[in-house]
């Protein structure tokens, strides 16, 4: 490692192979570390020393673990001892070097193994140790040539995983075409900011860029400010949101979630949505469980688009029925020979009285209105 001063303290700054990556935690000696062999970065050969030294992540925070045979930066720093007499340094790696400029893996590995004088990184990686097998990386790493770089915007941050995962802080471009793949988000006034994290595995070659893709995209959270997202809803239904005036296209701050299928599980207490002005749910099909009860409140309940027709109170229905079979059943019918007795006494009436006692079972014991 070279030596460097910072306000006359020494510290020492290198570059090393990864030649194994540390995944158990039953030693708190090598918790997190990865086993590095040194090398310098300008000629490509060893520091000297052929055997392996632990590394551990320099931020206990935000971890990048890297590959078997990638690249990592190192700082020697503070140990656990360093109130000691005689304090021993940690050695820490800060980062991956892109040395091979792709987002899936930057192995070279045998990096750490050059005996060719002069030879650099960049000739390791094409073989140029003879006699070594040829590079690659972690056997247990799936390698994937198709992983690509997502396009970057003008003030961009953006972080990135292996496999088609990213998260970018942006914001409106004054100038789109200047980019090999626009952003997916338009209008809203330069500078406003945008956030947006990404799940995909529809990548294209890994040595092209790669933007979002609202269709193509297994999943994506968007956090939005003045924006216009190109949102493809899933269901054309939308005759009872146009009747109420939602509009499902929006220039103004939102959140857009897109994924294959969203889920909402509370698991101790509840779940709560409210909107200012309205709530449009589509789909095929719509099923609502309630194990206890299920109630709905408004001033105004239409079912289906345009109802005009109104609903019967099914209690007061049952009591006017009744009183109008009653009134009925005590009629007196005029005869040739005089009035008749009441209809209660005519043989069918019997009939009549049949359907009568069925009328409580024609309400609902489970829908209730007010």
């Amino acid at each position: 490692m070279k030596n460097f001063q910072s306000n006359g303290q020494p510290f020492q700054i290198g570059f090393a192979e990864v030649v194994k990556v540390e995944y158990e935690d039953n030693n708190p000696n090598i918790f997190q570390g990865v086993r590095c062999k040194g090398l310098d970065p300008s000629v490509g050969s060893d520091y000297g020393d052929a055997s392996s030294f632990l590394a551990k992540p320099l931020s206990p925070y935000v971890r990048r673990v890297p590959l078997q045979g990638e690249i990592v930066m190192l700082l020697a720093g503070p140990s656990p001892a360093i109130a000691a007499m005689t304090p021993n340094a940690n050695v820490y790696y800060m980062d991956i070097v892109n040395v091979q400029g792709l987002i899936n893996h930057n192995s070279v590995p045998t990096a750490g193994k050059v005996t060719r004088s002069g030879a650099n990184i960049a000739a390791t990686a094409a073989g140029a140790n003879q006699g070594d097998p040829p590079p690659s990386p972690d056997k247990n790493f799936f390698e994937d040539s198709n992983a690509s770089f997502i396009q970057h915007y003008v003030g961009d941050v953006i972080f990135e995983g292996r496999y088609g995962q990213s998260l970018r802080f942006s914001s409106t471009q004054k100038n789109k075409g200047i980019f090999k793949k626009p952003a997916i988000w338009e209008q809203g006034s330069a500078g406003d900011p945008i956030t947006v994290l990404r799940n995909s595995k529809f990548k294209g070659p890994g040595n092209k860029f790669y933007t979002e893709d609202l269709e193509k995209d297994d999943s994506m959270i968007i956090l939005s400010s003045t924006q216009k997202l190109p949102v493809k809803p899933a269901s054309n239904a939308k005759k009872a949101s146009d009747e109420v005036g939602i509009q499902d296209k929006y220039e103004k701050n939102q959140i857009l979630l897109s994924s294959g299928r969203i889920i909402l599980n509370a698991q101790q207490e509840d779940i709560l949505a409210y909107a200012k002005k309205g709530v449009h749910i589509a789909a095929d099909k719509v099923a609502i469980d309630a194990q206890s009860k299920f109630t709905v409140d408004s001033p105004v309940i239409h079912l289906g688009a345009q109802a005009i027709e109104p609903l019967i109170f099914g209690q007061k229905w049952a009591t006017w029925m009744n009183n109008l079979i009653n009134a009925l059943g005590a009629c007196f019918v005029a005869t040739g020979v005089g009035p008749s007795g009441p209809l209660t006494g005519n043989p069918n009436w019997a009939q009549v009285a049949q359907l009568q006692g069925q009328i409580q079972t024609l309400l609902s014991q489970i829908s209730k209105t007010k």
